[in-house]
């Protein structure tokens, strides 16, 4: 059955352009979103970490681990892949551990 024709044109809703400070905004949430999604999807089982992983379970932006790359743990490639080992992240861990105590012992 067809509609009749009421001669009303019907409006048509545009979506007011986003703004850049919405368009950053949205990039952000889009970045915590994927690191939160990328550690939930992580087994607890698994052996390596991904950088993501390794970044989102020690409290460190993915931006602070690339500008420290050299101070962070030793990385294996497998393919394209740059995993970071259980064992690695642990040594990693007890050395930063064992600076700050120092540090706070000569403070």
């Amino acid at each position: 059955m067809a509609r009749p024709d009421t001669g009303k044109k019907l409006a048509s809703k545009k979506p007011p352009a986003a703004t850049a400070a919405q368009l950053a905004t949205a990039a952000q949430l889009a970045t915590a979103a994927q690191l939160a999604a990328a550690a939930d999807a992580a087994v607890d089982g698994s052996d390596a970490f991904t950088i993501i992983e390794f970044c989102r379970r020690h409290g460190i932006s993915v931006q602070f681990f690339y500008k420290w790359k050299h101070e962070m743990p030793k990385q294996i490639r497998i393919g394209t892949r740059v995993l970071i080992s259980k064992e690695a992240a642990a040594r990693w861990r007890a050395e930063h551990e064992a600076a700050a105590e120092v540090e706070a012992l000569t403070d």
